[in-house]
């Protein structure tokens, strides 16, 4: 759960062609089981108790576009016969009526649960597994596939900024491989969370700082009576605060370490030297002498 499934679906209806196609997603685990029928496949005036209007449905909503059903592992056996009959002849009867209405749309479902399990226990059938399952697409977590952090924070950062003042675009160099060495047991979903809390709490550039911070208290929220592992102690490194130095220092030389700082530094002054001096509280001799060392470019 949380790797994506919405998205990727998502993309796979906007690449299909026309923009203004139809795409209806329904999350079938969210859908009250009692009118699940109805929800999907309509009904008639005065099907059942309480309804006083027709409703459409879902699947004929969907009709000429893109119907997701997200985790369709949990249909019933009785909705799963009649969705088959619906794709088999394009045409849906909604509950309580007797005429048939279009329903022809591309369909693409997702599921968190192993189907070829279910249909071995006979909770899912099988030709309806057969009807759906010829392309099929695995989606791995997220910390087997860490390529995909950087963009996907930068995603998540983009639509975030324009909604807070003092707008955030960027994340240092540290901040994104502190991300990227994290396990992200929540996935997508989590990353996104972490970015919206990051930018909320961040000051023009979400630095190594920030995240650690935003990670650490989640941990504390997450396991607050874990036990200490052996070593720890009040002289110990929490574990959040060493995964930064190890981000921050790991593999690189006082230079490249006095190089990240400067650009920083540079960020949260704004280009202004003196006040970068004054922020990191060192002369205004060391910082010009970092910019004629690190930032050639810059000098008169």
């Amino acid at each position: 759960t949380g790797c994506g499934k919405d998205s990727l679906a998502y993309a796979i209806h906007a690449l299909g062609g026309d923009p203004l196609r139809q795409w209806v997603s329904v999350n079938v685990a969210a859908l009250n089981p009692n009118l699940i029928e109805s929800e999907l496949f309509g009904h008639a005036r005065g099907a059942f108790t309480g309804a006083a209007q027709p409703s459409v449905g879902k699947l004929r909503h969907a009709h000429g576009g893109t119907l997701f059903l997200n985790e369709v592992g949990d249909l019933s056996l009785e909705v799963q016969v009649k969705l088959l009959t619906v794709l088999e002849r394009n045409e849906v009867v909604p509950v309580g009526d007797v005429k048939s209405y279009p329903a022809d749309f591309r369909l693409i479902t997702a599921t968190s649960r192993d189907l070829n399990a279910l249909v071995a226990s006979g909770r899912f059938r099988q030709d309806l597994f057969h009807r759906i399952a010829w392309h099929t697409v695995a989606i791995p977590p997220l910390r087997e596939r860490r390529e995909d952090i950087a963009a996907l924070a930068q995603s998540f950062l983009s639509r975030t900024a324009p909604f807070r003042e003092g707008r955030i675009y960027s994340m240092t160099r540290e901040a994104l491989e502190y991300l990227v060495s994290l396990p992200w047991h929540g996935n997508v979903r989590e990353l996104q969370g972490a970015m919206e809390a990051m930018s909320a709490v961040a000051s023009q550039v979400i630095t190594i700082g920030d995240a650690c911070g935003v990670i650490g208290k989640r941990d504390q929220l997450l396991a607050p009576q874990e036990p200490q592992p052996q070593g720890s102690g009040p002289g110990a490194a929490p574990p959040d605060r060493a995964a930064c130095e190890r981000a921050v220092f790991e593999g690189r030389s006082y230079r490249q370490v006095c190089e990240a700082y400067y650009r920083f530094l540079m960020l949260r002054s704004g280009g202004r030297l003196p006040e970068a001096a004054r922020l990191a509280m060192i002369s205004k001799a060391t910082i010009y002498e970092w910019r004629r060392k690190f930032d050639p470019v810059g000098e008169p």
